[in-house]
């Protein structure tokens, strides 16, 4: 019951996202489709609460990349999609992830960043973390079908295709009318930098990111 009464106070908080979009308004920062290449471990199914949104359900592994392009861990993501259909035919679109972490030898997450000098260089292998986070932006130029069903592998661009049809464009993949928020953290004592979050939002072409802490050992 908690975990529904937070996705819905999520969906309509973006609800003022919807509102500044217009008719005609990516991915989690620059990362691409998902951080990554992933594998769909089973489908949790969908449903719709009366009026209120639809909702579909899914886990997922995806390799996750930082700063400097390389993946840095590997994470295995309970994902939920959200759908708010609007009365001009396009719709609100929120994917909400929440899960675990596995660092993979090399360049830390926030290595890279230029912005904020509060990170680190390097991780180890192994070490395991939480993640929490979610994206939001504006479906249009399909038509939503909430009794479609997903592929075996459902990164958001066949969620798109499946649900919406193939002409579907998602706002945050051309930095148009997007908001998102990640945050990875990890009680693992050997590292330096335990808190790396990555948020922002774009319009208009417009990314503006804000990446602060690490995960890093040195």
């Amino acid at each position: 019951m908690k975990r529904l009464i937070a996705v819905f106070a999520l969906v309509f908080a973006a609800l003022s996202l919807a509102a500044v979009a217009g008719a005609d308004p990516g991915d989690h920062g620059k990362r691409g489709d998902d951080h990554g290449k992933h594998h769909e471990h089973f489908d949790r199914g969908k449903h719709r609460h009366g009026n209120g949104p639809f909702v579909f359900r899914t886990t997922v592994t995806t390799p996750d990349n930082g700063t400097c392009q390389n993946a840095w861990a590997n994470d295995t993501l309970n994902r939920t999609y959200v759908v708010k259909t609007r009365a001009d035919g396009s719709a609100l679109l929120i994917v909400l992830d929440r899960g675990t972490f596995t660092t993979l030898a090399g360049q830390s997450p926030g290595a890279c960043e230029t912005t904020d000098s509060n990170h680190g260089h390097v991780v180890t292998a192994g070490i395991a973390g939480k993640i929490r986070g979610f994206i939001a932006g504006i479906v249009t130029g399909g038509t939503f079908n909430p009794n479609a069903t997903c592929a075996a592998i459902c990164t958001r661009d066949v969620f798109l295709t499946s649900f919406f049809g193939a002409g579907a464009a998602f706002s945050c993949n051309t930095d148009n009318t997007c908001r998102f928020d990640f945050k990875y953290r990890s009680n693992d004592s050997t590292l330096m930098f335990d808190h790396w979050r990555d948020r922002g939002s774009a319009a208009n072409g417009a990314l503006h990111e804000r990446l602060t802490g690490d995960i890093a050992t040195s």
